[in-house]
């Protein structure tokens, strides 16, 4: 029997699949991240979750180029300079990751994740 996510189409599933495994730290989740951006190479939404799984995957720098694309196509995405501050740390990064959380930080109140902007920012 099909999910409700599966009659949403591939895209959709593909992309639902990557993120929970991802969460779950499953190293497949490389696999269905890559196959939705094959399907919707300009959703940023799905670039943001394949560059992650790139990176739980043991390859940061094709995360951080990803996320770069995904930011190229929504600038003023705050989420995605999260992302790339996150990557930018796991490959050492401290001046990619510093510049990014500042201008998180400067978001203030109007980015709800500041809690974690300032946990980062703790390892630089």
């Amino acid at each position: 029997r099909c999910c409700r996510r599966c009659r949403q189409g591939p895209v959709a599933s593909a992309k639902a699949a990557a993120h929970t495994l991802l969460a779950r730290g499953a190293k497949d989740a490389l696999g269905f991240a890559e196959r939705a951006a094959e399907l919707a190479p300009q959703d940023v939404a799905i670039l943001d979750t394949l560059a992650s799984a790139q990176a739980a995957s043991g390859r940061p720098r094709d995360g951080l180029e990803t996320q770069r694309r995904a930011m190229a196509i929504a600038p003023d995405d705050p989420l995605l300079r999260l992302g790339l501050a996150r990557i930018a740390l796991q490959l050492g990064d401290k001046a990619t990751a510093r510049e990014e959380l500042d201008r998180l930080r400067k978001l203030g109140k109007d980015f709800p994740a500041q809690a974690e902007v300032e946990k980062l920012s703790k390892g630089l």
